[in-house]
């Protein structure tokens, strides 16, 4: 008997990783995992959820191996520093774009859920 009208949290995750190298000239990263549960694909967005690189998100355009993604617009460039790129624990999940709702109606629902990323140090 839920009544769950909206809900934006996703699926789950492809995986977890570290950045083993990152290149910032050709938005190439190399990634150690830590989680893998199912291989990425374009269109998944990588997410910085702590160390070096802390609240980017880019989007995957292309896989290039089990551990090889490339992304459609480089990191920053101290993310590749030498050393930064192992402190960078990120996540491959399913993208969320932008959303409109508009001129709906909404009747016997109670629940409109929105999925927030919060970092808790």
């Amino acid at each position: 008997m839920q009544r769950e009208t909206l809900t934006t949290d996703g699926s789950g995750a492809f995986g977890t990783a570290l950045i083993t190298h990152a290149e910032p000239q050709t938005a190439v990263v190399q990634l150690r995992w830590l989680v893998f549960t199912t291989a990425p694909v374009p269109g998944t967005t990588l997410l910085f959820l702590n160390g070096t690189g802390l609240g980017q998100s880019r989007l995957v355009v292309a896989v290039l191996g089990h551990d090889t993604l490339q992304l459609a617009s480089p990191l920053d460039a101290w993310v590749a520093l030498a050393g930064a790129p192992q402190q960078s624990l990120v996540a491959v999940v399913s993208s969320f774009g932008s959303k409109l709702f508009v001129g709906n109606h909404f009747l016997w629902t109670e629940v409109v859920q929105w999925c927030v990323l919060w970092h808790i140090r």
